[in-house]
């Protein structure tokens, strides 16, 4: 356990000398497809045809399809600490970059080695799901994370409900709105992104919870999907909307993603202070941008990343082993707004325990989808008169 949380540290030691800026892949959100380039983070060689090393010979592959941003690191960080707690010394692990193309070469490459069982976070699902029916037809076991593949016999997929997520970053944002500007219509913007068929669901459950008549008085004026040739960036659209909106009517932007909220901020923060944010996804960028913006950037909806690689290698476990195991999971979610952030930055210093090891509440805030995190957090919380919020609503 000592080893796990000091790689937890380094993780996040890493993501904080990362830096951000505009188009930033540590941002969480979508980068520009990589169009070539060396595989990144391969961990060993693999196996030949009839090679086996590693717990009962086991051979396992994992193919990233993106590791640029806090919820990528987050998943090589989780896999590599369920190879370790199973035994799996044997594996390798490539990251694609966001481009659908290289992951399918990838998954490719994976069929010729065989591998016991092949782990996806599908960039592209529909762009990646010939390759992966083809892996899946040839008889490896293929589990996917944070995602699903349409048409693909999986054995497992353990992901976000995008849909719920959608659904609740935008019912805050339109109660906070309707209360804020009892009369008259209220002008926002929204950033989607439809080109992965998974986020895509975020875009609809929000426009569920516009879709009712309560809501009706918030109207959508702008809207961009985001541009996977990465020609346009959010900085440029949010820039062209305030271009255009010449009589400041935006009053919010909603994201599907976190990242296009820091563009948005960088836009906007210091010219038009009114505009406020919802994303998704969380994480220490995010926390911190939320600390910094805590009336324009108000809520996210922060995934159980860790959660999700760790439950599939388990239950690639259990399947080799004869047992049953389910087709699809959804992981839990942690709706996070700003006040939540300035309750534990005001008491960032004081500390709570994690199997014996003492860490801040800001540490244990970054940190909090690790095992036992949110239980310490909201003891500290408690033990200083804070409001107990970080509890898993999605």
């Amino acid at each position: 356990m000592k080893k796990m949380m000091a790689l937890a540290l380094a993780l996040t030691l890493g993501l904080s000398l990362a830096g951000c800026g505009s188009g930033s892949t540590q941002s969480g959100a979508p980068a520009a497809p990589a169009s070539s380039g060396e595989d990144k983070g391969t961990e060993t060689a693999g196996k030949e045809d009839g090679d086996s090393a590693g717990k009962d010979g086991l051979y396992f592959a994992v193919s990233l399809g993106w590791m640029e941003n806090a919820s990528g690191q987050r998943q090589k960080f989780a896999f590599e600490q369920a190879f370790e707690q199973n035994n799996i010394t044997n594996f390798d692990l490539v990251d694609a970059n966001y481009d659908a193309k290289k992951q399918s070469e990838q998954i490719e490459a994976f069929i010729a080695k065989k591998p016991d069982a092949l782990f996806v976070t599908p960039s592209d699902p529909i762009g990646i799901a010939e390759a992966v029916s083809k892996a899946a037809n040839s008889g490896i076991k293929v589990f996917c994370s944070d995602g699903y593949v349409p048409g693909a016999e999986v054995a497992s997929s353990v992901m976000f409900d995008n849909y719920a997520g959608g659904k609740c970053t935008m019912q805050y944002l339109a109660d906070r709105l309707i209360a804020q500007y009892p009369e008259g219509d209220i002008i926002i913007g929204m950033i989607t992104l439809p080109s992965n068929e998974g986020w895509d669901a975020r875009e609809h459950g929000a426009k569920a919870v516009l879709a009712q008549e309560k809501y009706g008085r918030i109207k959508v004026k702008y809207e961009w999907p985001w541009d996977s040739t990465g020609a346009v960036t959010p900085t440029d659209t949010i820039s062209s909307w305030m271009a255009a909106d010449t009589a400041k009517e935006i009053k919010a932007i909603w994201c599907a993603w976190d990242g296009a909220a820091f563009e948005g901020l960088a836009v906007t923060a210091s010219t038009r202070p009114e505009i406020v944010y919802t994303g998704s996804d969380g994480g220490e960028e995010c926390y911190k941008k939320m600390q910094q913006y805590p009336d324009q950037f108000v809520m996210t909806l922060a995934e159980s990343v860790y959660e999700m690689p760790t439950t599939l290698v388990g239950y690639a476990m259990t399947s080799m082993n004869g047992g049953r195991i389910p087709r699809i999971v959804m992981s839990q979610g942690y709706a996070i707004t700003s006040d939540m952030i300035m309750d534990v930055y005001e008491i960032k210093d004081k500390t709570g325990t994690v199997d014996g090891q003492e860490l801040t509440a800001w540490q244990l805030a970054l940190d909090y989808d690790l095992p036992g995190y949110t239980d310490a957090l909201n003891a500290v919380l408690e033990e200083n008169g804070k409001d107990a919020a970080w509890i898993p609503s999605v």
